[in-house]
């Protein structure tokens, strides 16, 4: 079922008796696998309508616009650009409940203006940062921008009023070191079970022979993970249940749901837990500009729109990808439960995350 809510700057859902839900129809063809497909839209205009999809405990925001001929040729709606799709976590079976978002006349001119503000981008590791550079950069050409800025701290302060500054740098110390300067804060997240993957994969291939040298410029700690890393069998489910149940203090950092560690007060050899989720969860809603690694084109869009620029020229242009893997399958049920601890708090921040996205893909529109 599909119904009609009130869109607001608080988007409080008027009862659904007081409203006459004729014009607006809707079906969902897939609703209890991970990947939910539809089809929304209203009989009286041919305009694009956002629906949220509430799967369980995870939401989304999507824009019913993808080509579905089939609904046109039914002569249910004038236009076929209706359909939508969200992908949800993959062992997410609930079912999938349908609301379209219907536009009314705002109470004010709510959007944020950033345009030619500063902007600093919290690089998250294996999120699309390293793409993100790349776009923005190019982007920038004219004006000094610098990534990577957490190798240099001792220039921190001189480069306070660069344009656009990019790091593996934690939430605590962007507050501290960058946040009194002004700058819009930008962050990608990612699917915590490919997240961590991608970084097991990017951490064992530090000890393939081409990178040696690549290797030795890592801390010591991260040479010896490489190495452990290196005589695990990647395919093997009781290999990643030891390698959970035996992760020692020096490895929470790099492996123990690094998402929230990026945004929470808390030491390396330390534990994530429900204390950090929600205070992670907190500085989440500080983040102006929210990205999905899942959906990069359309944050890079966003971020665009949102910063003033021109709109991005590359698609699909991706930098830093891992070409390579060691046979673990994040889309395997049983690799996520031996894995789960890792990116159980991971997961629900990035259900908000998802939602905070969908929200200003609306705004910017």
């Amino acid at each position: 079922m599909i119904n009609r809510i009130k869109q607001t700057l608080t988007k409080q859902k008027k009862q659904l008796n007081t409203i006459d839900k004729s014009h607006y129809i809707g079906r969902v063809d897939e609703m209890f696998l991970p990947l939910v497909r539809g089809w929304a839209g209203c009989t009286d205009s041919t305009e694009a309508h956002w629906v949220k999809i509430t799967k369980g405990e995870e939401c989304q925001v999507v824009l019913a616009n993808k080509p579905r001929a089939d609904v046109f040729k039914a002569g249910l709606l004038t236009y076929e650009n209706c359909g939508f799709s969200a992908k949800f976590a993959d062992n997410n079976i609930a079912q999938a409940h349908i609301e379209i978002l219907v536009s009314v006349k705002p109470v004010s001119h709510s959007q944020p203006n950033y345009k030619n503000r500063k902007l600093f981008f919290l690089h998250i590791p294996k999120t699309a940062g390293s793409s993100v550079n790349h776009s923005l950069q190019n982007q920038l050409k004219a004006v000094p921008t610098y990534t990577h800025i957490e190798g240099i701290p001792e220039r921190w302060q001189q480069l306070l009023d660069a344009r656009f500054l990019s790091g593996h740098i934690t939430y605590p110390v962007y507050k501290k070191s960058f946040a009194p300067a002004n700058f819009i804060l930008a962050a990608f997240f990612r699917q915590p079970y490919r997240h961590l993957v991608s970084h097991l994969n990017w951490v064992r291939h530090l000890m393939e022979p081409e990178k040696k040298e690549f290797l030795l410029t890592h801390p010591l700690v991260v040479q010896q993970i490489a190495d452990k890393l290196s005589t695990l069998n990647f395919s093997s489910i009781a290999s990643w249940q030891q390698f959970v149940k035996q992760l020692k203090p020096i490895q929470y950092g790099l492996f123990d749901n690094l998402q929230v560690r990026y945004l929470a007060d808390i030491k390396p050899s330390e534990r994530v837990n429900e204390q950090h989720l929600k205070q992670a969860l907190t500085r989440l809603k500080n983040i102006q500009l929210v990205g999905i690694a899942e959906k990069f084109n359309e944050s890079m869009v966003v971020i665009h729109q949102a910063m003033g620029f021109d709109a991005p020229v590359e698609k699909n242009v991706r930098s830093n990808v891992n070409s390579f893997s060691y046979g673990a399958d994040s889309s395997d049920v049983n690799f996520q439960q031996a894995v789960e601890p890792l990116v159980k708090f991971d997961r629900l921040l990035y259900q908000q995350a998802l939602l905070q996205f969908s929200q200003q893909q609306i705004k910017f529109a």
